[in-house]
């Protein structure tokens, strides 16, 4: 989870979103895809007490998230010889996560409290917007892609962040990849 200056969690799922998609009908396709992401983290911080006591405190966290896409996507260019290709896009996403994290003290050497938990999460998110693609080429079978989405939450269970929760209504997604058409 970052945050940006407001204070938003932004969630993101990775640097990389493997998909696969069907031509039912000349403007008509559908895809599906899947992403995982995970890290994690060490922090630590030593404070001294008015009375000068060393207090330490340190952070650990592993998480990892998943996401798994279904869109359906409908070709806005009447002519699919078009180098550029404007399309609608829509669909749902499930989204799954899990934290692990650990938080510890220690007074003057002597370990003072440790706190320790897991954060699951589970959504389903609605998208919708558009999509541009680029053919490259004289056959255009290569086509770099670029989607613009928002999406809205539907269904939150579990403990669970922004993403899940959707507590800041609508968030946006920009994708951008490459096709390639067999």
């Amino acid at each position: 989870m970052r945050y940006d200056q407001r204070g938003r969690g932004i969630e993101t799922f990775g640097p990389l979103l493997l998909s696969a998609g069907y031509q039912l009908r000349p403007r008509w396709s559908v895809e599906a895809g899947a992403s995982y992401w995970r890290d994690q983290s060490n922090s630590s911080a030593t404070l001294f007490t008015t009375d000068g006591k060393q207090v330490d405190y340190r952070y650990d966290s592993r998480r990892w998230r998943a996401s798994v896409p279904l869109r359906a996507r409908y070709t806005l260019t009447r002519h699919s010889t078009r180098r550029l290709q404007i399309d609608a896009v829509g669909g749902v996403v499930v989204a799954v996560s899990r934290d692990h994290f650990r938080n510890t003290q220690v007074i003057d050497g002597q370990p003072s409290g440790e706190y320790a938990g897991l954060a699951k999460g589970l959504g389903l998110a609605a998208n919708l917007g558009v999509g541009a693609r680029l053919g490259l080429g004289a056959s255009r079978r290569t086509e770099v892609a670029a989607d613009v989405l928002l999406n809205k939450n539907i269904q939150p269970t579990g403990r669970t962040h922004a993403l899940y929760n959707n507590v800041y209504g609508l968030l946006e997604t920009l994708t951008l990849g490459l096709r390639y058409r067999i």
